[in-house]
C-alpha cells in the first residue's frame, strides 16, 4: 500500500508534500464528449470519490439531420414526379388497371412521412418551448396520417384484386372508384380507434395489476399482524400460567 496524500475533511485540501508522485487521470465533459482530463481540471480542487448525475439535453446533431432533409426532399420531389406522370398517363390501360386513385392516394401518404421526418429532426435549438411542444403532436400526427393513408390505398388495392379475382363466374365485375376512397378512410379510422383501444386496454391492465399488488400486500400485512399478535398472546398467557 502506497501512500499518496493526506485529505484534510475539514479544509477541503489535499496535501502531497512529502508522499509519492501521482497524477490524476479522470474524464470530463467538453463539447459533449467525455474526454482524459490530467489532474487539476477547471472547477475541480479535488477529484469526487462518488458519481456525479448531471442532465444534459440531447440534440439532433446537424451532420445527421441535414443529408437526412436532403433525401426526404428528394423523396417529395420524386413522388411530385410519380403524381404527375400518374395524372398525365390515367387514361392508359396500365395506368388504369394499376387503380390510378390509390397510386395518388400512396403518394400523398407518402409526402406526409417526407415531412414528417424533417419535423423530428427538429429540436430546441430551432424553436422555442410552446412551438416545440405542438411540433411533438403535428410530427406524429403527419406520421400517423402519412402511414395510414398510404397502407390504407394499399390494402385497397388487395381488396379490389381480391374482388375482381374471387369471382367464380366470367361475367365482367366493376369496382366502383367511390367505394375505394372510402374504404381507405374507412381503414384510416379503424387505425386511429385501434390505437386508443390499445391504449385504454394497456392502462386497464397496468390499473387492474396494481390493485391485485395492492391488495395481496394489505392481506399479507395483515395475516403477518394477526400472527404476531397471537404469537404475543400466547407468550403472554405462557408467562402468567408459570407466574
Amino acid at each position: 500500500m502506497v501512500q499518496i496524500g493526506l485529505y484534510d475533511t475539514r479544509t477541503h485540501t489535499l496535501s502531497t508534500q512529502g508522499y509519492a508522485d501521482f497524477k490524476w487521470h479522470r474524464q470530463e465533459m467538453r463539447n459533449g464528449l467525455f474526454r482524459e482530463c490530467l489532474y487539476p481540471c477547471p472547477g475541480d480542487l479535488v477529484p469526487r470519490d462518488s458519481s456525479r448525475r448531471s442532465k444534459v439535453q440531447l440534440y439532433v446533431s446537424p451532420n445527421i439531420f441535414i443529408p437526412m432533409v436532403i433525401l426526404a426532399c428528394l423523396g417529395m420531389i420524386l413522388v411530385i414526379a410519380f403524381l404527375v406522370f400518374n395524372l398525365k398517363f390515367k387514361r392508359l390501360r396500365v395506368i388504369k388497371l394499376s387503380s390510378p386513385m390509390m397510386n395518388n392516394f400512396i403518394l400523398l401518404g407518402c409526402v406526409f412521412a417526407y415531412m414528417s421526418v424533417i419535423l423530428y429532426g427538429l429540436d430546441r435549438h430551432q424553436l422555442d418551448q410552446g412551438s416545440f411542444e405542438a411540433l411533438c403532436t403535428i410530427r406524429m400526427g403527419f406520421l400517423i396520417l402519412g402511414f395510414s393513408i398510404a397502407f390504407g390505398a394499399m390494402f385497397s388495392k388487395t381488396w379490389r384484386v381480391h374482388r375482381i379475382m374471387a369471382k367464380k363466374s366470367m361475367t365482367a365485375t366493376t369496382v366502383v372508384n367511390i367505394r375505394v376512397p372510402i374504404l381507405l378512410m374507412s381503414f384510416v379510422i379503424l387505425c386511429h380507434i385501434y390505437v386508443v383501444v390499445v391504449v385504454v386496454v394497456v392502462v386497464v391492465v397496468v390499473v387492474v395489476v396494481v390493485v391485485v399488488v395492492v391488495v395481496v400486500v394489505l392481506a399479507v400485512a395483515a395475516a403477518a399482524a394477526t400472527t404476531i399478535a397471537t404469537i404475543m398472546l400466547v407468550l403472554l398467557v405462557v408467562s402468567a400460567s408459570s407466574v
